[in-house]
């Protein structure tokens, strides 16, 4: 909930933008914290929410565009170039950046099915790949002895 001192920002920027106050409202905005500047851009008609998105310092970009609802995040991304949407995820985590770019990220059904097995469940004529066979091999040599040492080659040359 927010606090009476976030309300009467929220409401001077709303005061400032309706009465034609450009500098007035584009310091106050850029004094806000991006949750503070979020939840004013959701709670604003589509066409002042573009004139305040202007407005911001575009070093908040990505950390506003966290804290926004999907649908106003989409519209607010939509309206941004290619150069703009690199500049506003640079330095957000990849946490982060999947939640940007799709609400569903997580574990598919492939990697549900995953589980542990011992080295005499491992069926050897359906691995996919020639390099995880050769790795689970050195694997499995390696830890009978308990030394597992580096390995580099060049992989055109397994058969």
């Amino acid at each position: 909930m927010p606090t009476e001192s976030q309300i009467l920002k929220l409401d001077a920027i709303s005061e400032s933008l309706n009465s034609g106050a450009m500098l007035k409202a584009k310091l106050i905005l850029n004094g806000l914290h991006p949750a503070e500047i979020a939840r004013l851009l959701e709670s604003s008609p589509p066409r002042q929410r573009r004139l305040i998105w202007e407005m911001l310092d575009h070093s908040y970009d990505g950390e506003v565009l966290l804290e926004v609802g999907e649908e106003v995040r989409n519209n607010l991304m939509e309206s941004m170039d290619e150069q703009s949407l690199l500049a506003a995820t640079k330095g957000l985590d990849v946490d982060d950046l999947a939640d940007l770019l799709d609400e569903n990220f997580g574990p598919t059904s492939e990697s549900m099915e995953v589980k542990l097995f011992s080295k005499d469940e491992i069926l050897w004529n359906e691995l996919a790949f020639p390099t995880v066979e050769r790795t689970l091999k050195y694997y499995i040599k390696d830890s009978k002895n308990n030394d597992f040492i580096f390995r580099e080659e060049d992989i055109t040359l397994w058969k």
